[in-house]
């Protein structure tokens, strides 16, 4: 498998194992939307920063609800 460009990800992206194909699949669902690992600040009482999807289903539905932090331009 290889790249055609390298993407620079947020120092708070932890990679998964090269074998764990499903968390490589989110991973890459993410990059193709905009998420970069950056912090995504979520506007609920409190504040603070989301946190990241541990599936594909909840990375699908953190891509709509955060869409607005998204990068543009990012892949």
């Amino acid at each position: 498998m290889c790249c055609k460009e390298l993407i620079r990800l947020s120092p708070n992206f932890s990679a998964p194992k090269i074998r764990d194909k499903k968390q490589w699949e989110k991973v890459s669902y993410l990059i193709k939307h905009g998420f970069l690992f950056q912090h995504v600040y979520q506007h609920s009482w409190g504040g603070g920063f989301a946190e990241y999807p541990k599936t594909l289903v909840e990375a699908k539905e953190f891509v709509i609800r955060y869409k607005r932090w998204a990068l543009k331009n990012s892949s």
